[in-house]
């Protein structure tokens, strides 16, 4: 599953790096897993279009330091 792959390297890159990091997927649960672990951008080539994307872009707050 692309959340056990992705979120040990993000964490990883985050507290090492003062970098803004971009995470690529269409699945809001990758988004939100993605997010929590340290990245502040999140690029979906379907715009959002998968159930849930919307929403949990409207809630998430996210923002780059």
């Amino acid at each position: 599953m692309e959340i056990e792959r992705v979120v040990p390297v993000i964490e990883r890159i985050a507290r090492t790096l003062d970098v803004a990091l971009s995470i690529d997927t269409s699945k809001p649960g990758v988004m939100a897993a993605a997010t929590a672990a340290g990245a502040c951008i999140v690029n979906d080539v379907y715009a959002l279009r998968a159930p849930g994307a919307r929403d949990w872009a409207a809630r998430a707050g996210v923002e780059c330091a």
